[in-house]
C-alpha cells in the first residue's frame, strides 16, 4: 500500500513538474484552461482544480507571475524596447503590461529597467 502511495505521489510531482516547465516555455503564447487540460489529459475544470490545490494559486495567477519574472530579466538583460518585451511576454497591450508589472513589483517596467541598470553600475 504504501510504495504504491509513493508511485502516486511519484507521479503527481512528474505531472506537477511537466505542467510547471510547460507553462514557462510557453508563457508568451495564449494559454487556456482547455489547451493545457488537453495537453495534460483532463477536463478544464479538473485542470483548474488540480493547478489550484498543487500551486496554492489559480492557473491566471500563476501564469501572470511567470511572465512578469521573464519580463524583469529580458528588462535587466536585453535592450529591447518596453512594448517589444510586453509582446515577447503575451500581453496584448503594453499598457496593460505596464499596469500589470506594476501591480506586481510596485515600479513601471521602465522605472524597474533604470534601477536594476543603476543598481547594477554601483556594484
Amino acid at each position: 500500500r504504501l510504495a504504491s502511495r509513493r508511485q502516486e505521489n511519484s507521479a503527481c510531482m512528474d505531472t506537477l513538474m511537466e505542467i510547471s516547465l510547460y507553462i514557462q516555455e510557453n508563457c508568451q503564447y495564449p494559454l487556456t484552461l482547455k489547451m493545457l487540460g488537453d495537453k495534460f489529459h483532463m477536463s478544464p475544470k479538473y485542470f483548474s482544480v488540480y493547478f489550484q490545490k498543487h500551486f496554492a494559486r489559480n492557473f491566471s495567477d500563476y501564469l501572470m507571475a511567470v511572465r512578469i519574472e521573464n519580463a524583469k530579466k529580458m528588462l535587466v538583460t536585453s535592450d529591447l524596447g518596453i512594448n517589444k518585451i510586453s509582446f515577447c511576454m503575451g500581453f496584448s497591450t503594453p499598457t496593460y503590461f505596464n499596469r500589470v508589472f506594476k501591480e506586481y513589483t510596485g515600479q513601471t517596467p521602465k522605472e524597474y529597467r533604470l534601477s536594476q541598470l543603476q543598481n547594477s553600475d554601483r556594484s
